[in-house]
């Protein structure tokens, strides 16, 4: 079985150098309306525009089924203007823009 797999780009602004990905390899086709809600919560809401721990927000709620688990998810870094699709073999890839919240 090949899973269902996902990424999610974390996107910090320009002055960072680069982005966040979080590497889902189990629950790539409910990944960007989890991201949409997870970017609605209040949690997140009360960090948007402090994106370190806005970050911090988003891996904890899409990790948290998986905390002790060895394998299902994975994060690296993407260099910002390149393609996050290493793991992925473009199956989903959502996009959350931490300053403004934005999913596309």
């Amino acid at each position: 079985m090949m899973g269902d797999r996902g990424i999610a780009v974390l996107r910090f602004p320009d002055e960072y150098g680069a982005d966040l990905a979080v590497y889902s390899h189990w629950t790539g086709s409910g990944l960007f309306a989890e991201v949409e809600r997870i970017a609605g919560s209040p949690n997140f809401q009360a960090r948007k525009g402090d994106e370190t721990y806005a970050a911090r927000i988003v891996v904890d709620q899409l990790t948290k089924l998986s905390r002790d688990e060895e394998t299902g998810f994975g994060v690296y870094p993407v260099i910002q203007g390149r393609s996050a699709s290493l793991y992925s073999d473009g199956d989903v890839e959502v996009t959350l823009d931490l300053s403004t919240g934005k999913v596309s």
